[in-house]
């Protein structure tokens, strides 16, 4: 059961994948620029466990800063899908 933060007992938010990187995988880190973002959503509709979205005004922020192993192709996919190109990998 998650916890009024939204983390389960596993320490994984609740709702979405195992957040711990494979071992032996590159680490992948995502940023949103919020002055680029103009809250397009493409990035959730590609990779939907790797960006949280403005109530406000849909601008992204990323779930996460290390990209988990197993998300980090949809996340690819997000950035290639940003009209803005807000999203960078590092």
């Amino acid at each position: 059961m998650p916890s009024p933060d939204g983390m389960t007992s596993e320490g994984c938010r609740a709702g979405r994948p195992d957040h711990h990187l494979l071992e032996g995988m590159p680490t992948v880190k995502v940023k949103v620029d919020s002055e680029r973002c103009q809250g397009h959503t493409l990035c959730a509709i590609n990779a939907p466990h790797a960006f949280e979205l403005s109530d406000i005004d849909g601008h992204a922020t990323p779930a996460f800063d290390s990209v988990p192993a197993d998300q980090q192709e949809q996340v690819r996919e997000a950035v290639r899908s940003c009209p803005e190109r807000a999203i960078s990998l590092s």
